[in-house]
């Protein structure tokens, strides 16, 4: 997916989902420890041996940073490219604002960036950067009520560097449900996304429209305790059109999109230090089920898969 609003707005087809769901596996940085002080014995001063002290990142803001490498690129499942060779960048900061008790237990605001950089300079203007394709920029604002229910805004730029379109601008919601406490090993942590076009658009018709999505990913972790637990997930997206996304010029629009089916893997880089941050690589899978209008748009074909190599940093 498009890494928006804290990995929370799932807009992005054929990614590696692995990637996200590996950075939990590794447990975070305890934030409770106290160190050792300085031992003078003599003229000789041991230093302390801080056995439990955190070598990562346990403040209050966390990076996060990746590279996917696609053999496909689908928003939402429309067509953008699926020739050469196609890499996206992204970079996103979180700032935890506050941490407390019920009803809002947390509260996350979120500045990011995501590219796509693609080789077949699709649909490039003169004197542009030929190959950058996408730029989105956006700022999210997330809590979570009573623990496991998840709700966030976000504000979302796409823009075309090699001019391929105009900026588009859109907000969306969320929500998202932790279940892992009730489903334990077979939680599915199901969500939800609401696009709303608010000037220009990125939608089949050209006209600004309403998206919807539904996703769920279950997923389990094998070898929990090692330096190399191994994450396997199955991510599973469908795309909705609630007012006129998937309307092609001259045609009728149709409320389903797409189906997206997968699995992916995901494995930390454990030989990493700590204080290097947490590094990972994911690899995935998806096929992609797309509506007749959606088809004709990807060549006539209704069924396309998508693989995604992942390279990712949490810190």
């Amino acid at each position: 997916m498009k890494h928006f609003g804290m990995r929370a707005t799932a807009m992005w087809v054929g990614a590696g989902s692995a990637a996200v769901v590996l950075l939990a596996a590794v447990p975070a940085a305890r934030a409770d420890v106290v160190e050792a002080e300085e031992v003078i014995v003599g003229e000789e001063i041991i230093e302390p041996v801080c056995v439990e002290c955190p070598d990562k990142n346990s403040g209050r803001v966390n990076l996060s940073t990746g590279i996917d490498i696609t053999n496909a690129y689908f928003f939402r499942g429309i067509l953008q490219e699926r020739n050469g060779f196609i890499w996206q960048p992204y970079a996103e900061l979180d700032f935890n604002l506050h941490q407390g008790d019920d009803p809002f237990t947390s509260w996350e605001l979120a500045l990011g960036i995501w590219n796509s950089v693609q080789s077949e300079q699709t649909l490039a203007e003169p004197n542009h950067p030929a190959e950058w394709y996408e730029l989105d920029a956006y700022a999210g604002l997330a809590t979570n009520v009573y623990g496991p229910l998840g709700a966030g805004v976000t504000y979302i730029a796409y823009t075309y560097p090699n001019g391929s379109y105009a900026t588009v601008q859109e907000i969306d919601a969320t929500l998202e449900l932790d279940d892992s406490e009730l489903l334990g090993a077979f939680s599915l942590q199901p969500s939800a996304t609401f696009a709303f076009e608010v000037d220009g658009s990125n939608s089949l018709s050209g006209d600004e429209s309403i998206y919807a999505e539904l996703d769920v990913e279950p997923s389990y972790t094998f070898m929990q305790d090692s330096d190399y637990p191994v994450t396997l997930s199955a991510p599973l997206s469908l795309g909705l059109s609630l007012s006129d996304y998937y309307k092609p010029a001259g045609g009728s629009d149709d409320t389903f999109g797409f189906l997206s089916f997968g699995m992916g893997v995901g494995v930390p880089l454990g030989f990493v230090p700590e204080n290097y941050g947490t590094w990972g690589v994911a690899l995935g899978v998806n096929g992609l089920y797309l509506n007749d209008n959606l088809a004709a748009v990807n060549e006539g074909d209704n069924l396309y898969p998508v693989g995604t190599f992942s390279l990712t940093l949490d810190y």
